[in-house]
């Protein structure tokens, strides 16, 4: 009896420590990000139009933004993003990367229509890019400013004011 109740404390305590380390690996601070440069990449839109992230480099701030249409948590992001997306067009390109992981191309051309999205999306066929970003959950926010210096990196949308303004 006394072996199952050691077998228990113990399994409750590595799964606790699992949680724990999860939450704080899965997200970088700003303050580790402060000199990490931004990786290129080159994806389609919806429409097929090519989109470079070196495009905007020196033009403007640049929110990467990977999610999925199976994501609740990205459902409920949209009137932020699109807020954002309305209230800092001069100084910041919203790049919405959908991780193309369970989500087909037609989908995503729905989700966008039936949500009325305003902001680019692209469509990471085959999860490229989101390995290179070292992306393990979505959503996920990667704020690049106009040097192509990571800033911000979390599951939580970046204060845009405290970076931009």
């Amino acid at each position: 009896m006394r072996t199952i109740k050691v077998c228990n404390i113990l399994w409750v305590c590595a799964l606790i420590l699992m949680l724990t380390c999860s939450q704080g690996c899965g997200q970088t601070s700003e303050d580790t990000l402060s000199q990490k440069e931004s990786y290129d990449f080159t994806l389609e839109d919806l429409e097929g139009k090519v989109t470079s992230l070196s495009q905007f480099r020196e033009k403007s701030w640049v929110l990467l933004y990977f999610w999925a249409t199976w994501c609740p948590h990205c459902g409920k992001s949209i009137p932020w993003m699109e807020e954002a997306h309305e209230s800092y067009s001069e100084r910041l390109k919203i790049l919405a990367i959908n991780i193309g992981v369970h989500d087909s191309l037609k989908q995503v051309r729905g989700y966008k229509r039936r949500y009325g999205i305003t902001y680019t999306i692209l469509y990471d066929k085959g999860s490229t890019v989101s390995k290179r970003y070292h992306i393990r959950g979505v959503p996920t926010y990667i704020l690049i400013d106009p040097q192509g210096i990571m800033r911000y990196y979390s599951f939580s949308p970046p204060n845009l004011k405290r970076f931009i303004e």
